[in-house]
């Protein structure tokens, strides 16, 4: 869901990336000097202008802990900028790091829905497009599309997001798509979609029409979210409803060129319970988005079955009419069709269950911000390939072990770390508390040196003890 409205102007170009907080790894906050001057934001939404530039609208989270979502547009080139220097400042060119699936700077990622802010009024209403009675089999058999449609349609919800209108009354501000997992009201949505009801100005209701048709409106709220992979958790009383829960399925089972349905709101309440097909057409396919976060890198199923505007949080189906992905972003470069990608169930499900449990996810961090050094950046520059480290925060274990920012990360507990989502791979098998073991360079030393530090809570946030706004590699 996008359109989502604030009154900060973010620039994102050539953003550098942090693990510190607990919903992206990046953060809004201000640089008064260097080329990184401006704010920082969370993962993207884009859409390409006439005039060739890429504006985009993102969710805002504040390195504090206070997840702001708004409606930030920004534009930006597709330029590198300068990078660092060795003694004396010597810039050279960083390239956009805008990496989705090693196609490079001119493709962008999309997150899909017509755009919300984080709090407001939360209607579900379930989509409900006339359908002629078609038999539903087990989940055995593989069924037609017919069928799936008529299995799912009315665990398939439609979120219409509306906020205060400053005392006179609200308005509609955005819309999306969402599924039922269980008999009691809990909901599956994606974070950009409805964000949190922690603001008292607004409250949440949901609409749901039962078997007969009748719709009823009641409260609800949002258990939980996480940005990072885009989830979230609604939940409404069903008591005396007789909900139809999603079937979840084995996103790990797929294979290229299953054939897939996606399910969804494409436009808003007007076109609810949309259907459309596809294929698998690649899993595993790694996205970093704005350029590279180690916290934001994930997996996710790409199919060129339609995923519109406010497809966004709805089900993505295999033939049996299992839930195998969460449907979250695709790509709008006017040189590409047929690019929609979906969260695996397999990735969703374990964060669904802590939303739901504590209402938040706790992850492991190191506590810095990154800038990858590329291979062509280190030949030149005589430095290793690695991830510079831009900034540190106050309560990273790096600051007891010594190390500085301009040192590079070559290696993580003896694994090369040429990229973040090398670096997060690693991280992210760890918990709060363990230890890892990292291979520095440090311009002006010779070879390198190891240091073991013990990974911090992502939950609790606190400010860059230092950083290096040029990123220039200092002796």
């Amino acid at each position: 869901m996008e359109n989502k409205t604030s009154g900060n102007n973010q620039n994102y170009s050539n953003q550098s990336y942090t693990d510190s907080s607990r919903y992206t790894g990046q953060y809004d906050g201000e640089y008064s000097s260097g080329p990184y001057s401006g704010t920082r934001g969370a993962q993207s939404q884009y859409s390409y202008t006439s005039s060739g530039e890429v504006q985009y609208t993102a969710p805002v989270i504040d390195l504090t802990g206070d997840a702001v979502r708004g409606r930030e547009t920004a534009r930006s080139t597709a330029k590198g900028e300068s990078f660092f220097k060795r003694g004396v400042f010597l810039y050279f060119l960083l390239p956009l790091i805008a990496v989705l699936l090693g196609i490079g700077v001119g493709s962008m990622i999309s997150r899909n829905a017509d755009g919300i802010g984080k709090q407001g009024n939360v209607e579900l209403y379930v989509g409900h497009s006339p359908v002629t009675e078609t038999e539903i089999t087990g989940s055995e058999e593989v069924l037609t599309y017919a069928q799936i449609a008529a299995k799912v349609r009315r665990a398939v919800v439609g979120i219409s997001v509306y906020t205060d209108a400053y005392g006179w009354g609200s308005y509609l501000a955005g819309q999306g798509t969402g599924f039922i997992i269980s008999n009691d009201g809990y909901v599956v949505t994606n974070s950009h979609v409805i964000g949190d009801d922690e603001n008292p100005k607004y409250t949440v209701t949901v609409s749901v029409i039962d078997e007969n048709g009748e719709t009823e409106e009641k409260d609800a709220r949002v258990v939980g979210y996480d940005v990072r992979t885009d989830l979230a958790v609604l939940k409404f009383d069903a008591a005396g409803m007789d909900l139809v829960v999603s079937e979840l399925g084995d996103s790990k089972a797929l294979v290229l060129g299953d054939e897939v349905v996606a399910i969804g709101n494409p436009g808003g309440e007007q076109f609810a319970g949309s259907i459309t097909n596809g294929i698998v057409s690649g899993i595993d396919r790694v996205m970093e988005s704005s350029g590279g976060t180690a916290d934001n890198a994930m997996k996710y199923i790409q199919t060129n079955a339609a995923i519109n505007p406010g497809n966004s949080g709805g089900p993505l189906l295999n033939m049996y009419g299992q839930v195998i992905g969460i449907n979250s972003s695709k790509i709008v470069s006017s040189g590409y069709e047929g690019l929609g990608f979906a969260i695996p169930m397999a990735t969703a499900k374990p964060i669904i269950e802590e939303l739901i449990e504590h209402g938040m996810v706790e992850r492991p961090i190191l506590g810095v911000t990154l800038q990858p050094i590329t291979e062509q950046m280190a030949e030149r520059y005589d430095v290793p390939i690695g991830l510079l480290l831009h900034s540190i925060r106050n309560d990273s274990d790096l600051v007891r072990a010594g190390v500085k920012v301009s040192d590079i990360i070559t290696a993580c507990d003896g694994e090369e770390t040429t990229t973040v989502a090398q670096l997060q791979s690693i991280i992210e098998k760890k918990q709060v508390g363990d230890t890892v073991v990292l291979t520095i360079f440090r311009l002006g030393e010779a070879g390198t040196f190891d240091v073991e530090v013990t990974l911090i809570s992502d939950v609790e946030q606190e400010p860059e003890t230092s950083q290096n706004p040029f990123n220039n590699l200092l002796p």
